[in-house]
């Protein structure tokens, strides 16, 4: 499996590990707050993100596809439900992989959003049922800033 990508990109792009480490990469959730102000929160995470890719994790951060509606429009209640339902169930399948990572943003004065708060809990508790290690780090973003550079 650790070789499949490799595999797949040669026979595609022969020249391709040419330019990047083709490797398979550990999976890291970019969880934060959302609501308030979408456009900050959503460039924020963005580049949390980038920071886990730049760090050589493979990044997914749920804000760009919630904000362009991938889930359903935000405003309409039944989809914003099943938006939720959406980010949860992807959360939940990255959480059991056994190398997964979760980066949390947290609030400047210590809080969580309740959105980020439930990803962390949902994360945890796949953790300690499949008997995995817990992969959680929590910064607030300037902190994360730091860390990038």
């Amino acid at each position: 499996m650790i070789h499949l990508l490799d595999d797949i990109l040669q026979e595609m792009v022969p020249d391709y590990k040419k330019n990047v480490d083709t490797s398979l990469r550990d999976v890291v959730y970019v969880a934060g707050p959302y609501a308030g102000n979408v456009d900050i929160n959503t460039n924020k995470a963005c580049e949390v993100g980038h920071i886990a890719t730049k760090k050589g994790l493979a990044s997914f951060v749920p804000h760009p596809c919630i904000l362009m509606n991938v889930y359903g429009k935000d405003e309409i209640l039944k989809e914003r439900q099943n938006g939720i339902v959406s980010t949860l169930s992807i959360i939940s399948h990255i959480g059991s992989i056994e190398n997964s990572h979760l980066w949390v943003i947290q609030n400047e004065d210590g809080t969580y959003s309740p959105g980020t708060q439930t990803e962390i809990i949902i994360w945890r508790k796949i953790k300690t049922k499949l008997n995995l290690p817990d992969n959680v780090v929590i910064k607030k973003y300037k902190e994360w800033i730091e860390y990038g550079e």
